[in-house]
């Protein structure tokens, strides 16, 4: 796979809203990021037999680069504005679209990886064995943000699970799995812009039961994940790990026809997700910024009876409220959107083809979610979308 993006658009920095009534000040600049990805995967899957044990094989390489460029151009005082968020006036400024290279940031990830599942007495007991070689490597270069930061790191992950089927309509499980993840980037707006950590472990440690009814599946499972925690520290201005973060959940997910071309699949998931070591203690205990302690979402298909191969969808989805920032003092109220759309199965010259059309946000609710480094973002708006397969 390969992708390319350009994007280049007229940016505010440092907004403020300094009083009730709504009035504003940011300074504009001009930004252009671009970006190109390359990914490869491929793999093998065996079944084999060793005696009474039964195999289920499977390795795979994976390989992904990314080179990304930012440039922008100083956000000028000249290009202050003052004005209202209820009742906007802008100017555009007449800026110099030629802009310096900020940074480059090359960076490519390698994996092997293998797991096999044991499967004994008629795979009423499944074990599996999995380990993974990871390679990260990272470069920053050019432009006048650069740290200069290499990185070249490699981890050998492990991976475990164990399935037993108690009756034939309940299993147990649970798992093990570590991985190796690529380290965060300090914002434009922190004081140490551009700089890069090193990468880090993320352990997660699981364990469910899963019930199929027949008409309806089940699974519950309760979870915890461990990860070092970033932010920008409100202080000081600068932007680094301090601290672990622990993830602490329970889910429940289910799936299944109560009618005949009828479908519904949803679940409920709650996070304790926490603050456990953190700088001097600061925050420690505090809920981590941008987790919402509840999630939810539920998806229903028809199959209509009197139009063959058309299906009707729907979906809505709940996240609770959720903190700005590590020090749980300014949160974001929680939202609900709903989504609708419908699929055709048709084909075309014995091509078969699917026609899928939808609607995101359908009540074109209007929220704010957060995006990288706990800064605000408005969520989507209604969006539609149609493609064809």
């Amino acid at each position: 796979g390969a992708n390319k993006m350009e994007f280049k658009g007229l940016s505010a920095a440092k907004a403020q809203v300094y009083n009730s009534d709504g009035d504003i000040n940011t300074t504009i600049g001009y930004v252009a990021d671009d970006n190109e990805r390359v990914s490869m995967e491929v793999g093998l899957n065996s079944n084999f037999s060793t005696g009474a044990i039964e195999h289920q094989l499977a390795a795979n390489v994976t390989r992904y680069n990314e080179e990304y460029n930012l440039n922008a151009k100083s956000f000028d005082a000249t290009y202050t504005y003052d004005t209202n968020i209820y009742n906007p006036v802008w100017e555009t400024p007449s800026l110099n679209f030629d802009v310096p290279l900020l940074l480059t940031t090359d960076t490519n990830l390698t994996s092997y990886g293998i797991a096999d599942t044991l499967s004994f007495d008629q795979d009423k007991y499944q074990l599996t064995l999995g380990a993974r070689y990871q390679q990260l490597e990272t470069e920053q270069t050019g432009g006048i943000l650069s740290s200069g930061t290499k990185y070249d790191e490699s981890a050998i992950t492990p991976s475990v699970a164990f399935l037993t089927k108690m009756t034939d309509q309940t299993s147990l499980y649970a798992n093990y799995i570590e991985g190796l993840s690529k380290g965060a980037t300090a914002p434009t707006s922190a004081e140490n812009s551009g700089e890069i950590f090193a990468p880090y472990k993320t352990k997660q440690k699981e364990i469910g039961i899963k019930m199929d009814r027949g008409e309806f599946t089940h699974t519950l499972s309760l979870y915890e994940i461990e990860k070092p925690n970033s932010y920008t520290d409100t202080d000081t201005n600068v932007f680094s790990y301090a601290g672990e973060q622990r993830n602490r959940g329970v889910e429940w997910g289910f799936f299944g026809s109560p009618a005949e071309s009828v479908r519904l699949m949803g679940g409920i998931t709650y996070i304790d997700a926490k603050l456990t070591k953190t700088n001097d203690g600061v925050n420690e205990g505090n809920q981590a910024a941008g987790v919402p302690k509840w999630q939810s979402k539920i998806g229903a298909e028809w199959d209509l009876p009197f139009i063959e191969n058309l299906t009707l969808t729907a979906n809505a989805n709940a996240v609770s409220k959720q903190y700005l920032e590590n020090d749980n003092i300014q949160s974001l109220p929680g939202h609900t959107t709903y989504d609708i759309g419908a699929r055709y199965l048709t084909s075309v010259n014995q091509t078969p083809l699917t026609i899928r059309a939808r609607v995101d946000n359908v009540m074109n609710k209007a929220y704010w979610t957060t995006a990288s480094y706990n800064d605000l973002a408005l969520g989507d708006p209604r969006t539609f979308m149609l493609s064809a397969t």
